[in-house]
C-alpha cells in the first residue's frame, strides 16, 4: 500500500506541475485576465498538490501527530481548489475561513517548533 500511495503522490505532483504550466499559458494567452481557464487550472493545481501531499504522508507514516497535520494541510488545499468552482456565499466564506485557519495553525506550529530547536 505504501508503494501505491508514493506512486499516487508522484502522479498528483506531476499533474499539479502540468496545471501550473497550463495556468501560465492561459494567463499569457489572455494577457492576465481572469478567465474560466485560469480558475480551472488554478483549482486543479491546488487540488493536485494537496492530494500529492496527503498521499506521500499516508505512504511514509510520519511519527506522532504529523500525519494528522499533513492530512489537514493537504485537505485544505483540496478544499481551496474545490472552492474555486463555487459561487460566493456564506458557506463559501465559512469554508474559506476554515482553510485559512488550517494554514495558520499548521505553519504556526512549524514556526514554534523551529523556534524551540535553536542551533
Amino acid at each position: 500500500m505504501s508503494r501505491i500511495l508514493k506512486a499516487a503522490s508522484m502522479a498528483f505532483l506531476a499533474l499539479a506541475a502540468a496545471a501550473v504550466l497550463a495556468l501560465v499559458f492561459v494567463d499569457l494567452f489572455h494577457r492576465g485576465e481572469l478567465t474560466t481557464g485560469h480558475k480551472a487550472a488554478a483549482a486543479a493545481a491546488l487540488m493536485m498538490i494537496g492530494l500529492s501531499y496527503v498521499c506521500i504522508h499516508l505512504g511514509v507514516r510520519p511519527p506522532g501527530n504529523e500525519l494528522l497535520k499533513a492530512v489537514l494541510l493537504g485537505s485544505a488545499f483540496v478544499v481551496w481548489g474545490l472552492e474555486q468552482f463555487v459561487a460566493p456565499s456564506v458557506a463559501v466564506t465559512l469554508i474559506d475561513t476554515a482553510v485559512v485557519g488550517i494554514f495558520v495553525v499548521d505553519l504556526g506550529a512549524s514556526v514554534l517548533r523551529r523556534q524551540r530547536t535553536r542551533p
